[in-house]
């Protein structure tokens, strides 16, 4: 695997960059949302108002569920990579893409907090 990471160069930043992305966004919320008032607010909608209200298991299963995603998806894109050239570093992107969304997810329910 480690050979693979350093053949792969391309697909290997993409998905580290994942990675700091899902653990930063989720130590961000972990940090900035300790000492917020409980129950936290998930989902705000400006017409309905609040629509989904948790606590910080919802928070700590979205890291865990998020690096998982990653994880998993690192080993396809590994194995999509030595076959085609096309979708290993497709998947790659598509995995940075739902880590920055979840990034995202993060700072939205720390705003709204």
């Amino acid at each position: 695997m480690l050979e693979e990471i350093k053949k792969y160069k391309l697909v290997s930043s993409l998905l580290a960059a994942s990675a700091v992305f899902v653990v930063a966004g989720f130590v961000w919320a972990m940090v900035a949302l300790q000492k917020a008032s409980k129950p936290l607010i998930l989902h705000f909608d400006e017409l309905r108002g609040i629509t989904v209200v948790g606590g910080m298991g919802i928070i700590v299963f979205a890291g865990i569920f998020g690096m998982t995603i990653v994880v998993i998806n690192g080993f396809l894109a590994m194995a999509l990579e030595k076959r085609s050239l096309l979708f290993g570093k497709l998947t790659a992107v598509l995995t940075l893409v739902f880590a920055i969304l979840l990034f995202m997810a993060f700072a939205a329910i720390i705003s709204v907090n």
